[in-house]
């Protein structure tokens, strides 16, 4: 594969298949938010799709999603680069772990060569690709009744 084949594929991986299927990834839906609310924010307009509009809560959701697994993969990534040293390229690495987590079962490295470290944390990001996200989306969404009658007040932040 080329290098530009391999960063599209990555990107594809990441993003993962449909909300019902079994395909890990973020989801399509939950990019689909994101970009939603990044043109609607271009635009200076809220996010609507289909005459509907997206919930502060849905946005909210998908951050979280997209932001806990970029972080994962990176990390993922990096320990396994510190493990392997220079026996394989980042790309080849980066590939490895975003097949992974996208349970695509795509392989740029080779595989059976990597560490029993670097296996081991391909098969916890291949759980945490499939599962991780669904969990996640049913955790945050569970109300904490402690909180739900506070009201914080609204602070400015510079954004930008």
């Amino acid at each position: 594969m080329t290098e530009l084949s391999k960063v599209t594929t990555t990107i594809l991986m990441f993003i993962g298949g449909a909300p019902g299927s079994t395909a890990g990834g973020i989801k399509v839906t939950t990019f689909s938010i994101i970009l939603i609310a990044i043109i609607s924010q271009i635009r200076g307009s809220n996010p609507v799709v289909f005459n509907n509009s997206i919930s502060f809560t849905a946005l909210s959701r998908a951050i979280a999603i997209i932001g806990l697994a970029a972080i994962w993969v990176i990390v993922v990534t990096t320990l396994i680069l510190v493990v392997e040293g220079d026996k394989h390229r980042f790309l080849n690495i980066f590939y490895e772990v975003t097949s992974a987590f996208g349970t695509v079962g795509l392989s740029a490295a080779n595989t059976p060569d990597l560490h029993i470290f670097s296996k081991i944390l391909l098969m916890i990001t291949m759980f945490i690709g499939r599962v991780g996200p669904v969990s996640f989306a049913i955790a945050i969404t569970i109300n904490n009744n402690m909180d739900k009658d506070r009201i914080y007040p609204e602070g400015k932040v510079i954004v930008g």
